[in-house]
């Protein structure tokens, strides 16, 4: 894997798992931003990457509802088979910290 640049330098993996599949649970439409709260996770995904997890970004469900319309049951029900699969569930709102604390934990299977 490439070098972690700035500021994922050194985020350490604490996990048990390998590559832990990191579920990251954030706001969608909070406030009226959806696409700064898509960009916010967007960037926790990158800093699990590069900490050795797998992210999982279901607030890009957004693009596959604005190509494929489904109803919200159809996401809802991935979501939940991610998250019972996932080594974590990550509130994204949380920051590193909280991403630090989620590899630490590890699997909550």
């Amino acid at each position: 894997m490439e070098k972690a640049p700035y500021p994922y330098a050194g985020l350490p993996l604490l996990s048990p798992d390998p590559e832990p599949l990191i579920h990251i649970s954030g706001p969608m439409n909070s406030g009226g931003v959806m696409v700064e709260n898509i960009r916010r996770a967007l960037d926790v995904a990158v800093a699990i990457r590069y900490a050795g997890g797998l992210p999982f970004v279901p607030q890009l469900h957004f693009l596959w509802e604005v190509m494929s319309p489904k109803r919200s049951e159809f996401f809802l029900a991935m979501d939940r088979e991610y998250v019972r699969r996932s080594s974590a569930l990550l509130e994204e709102n949380g920051g590193l910290g909280r991403l630090r604390d989620a590899l630490r934990l590890g699997a909550f299977r």
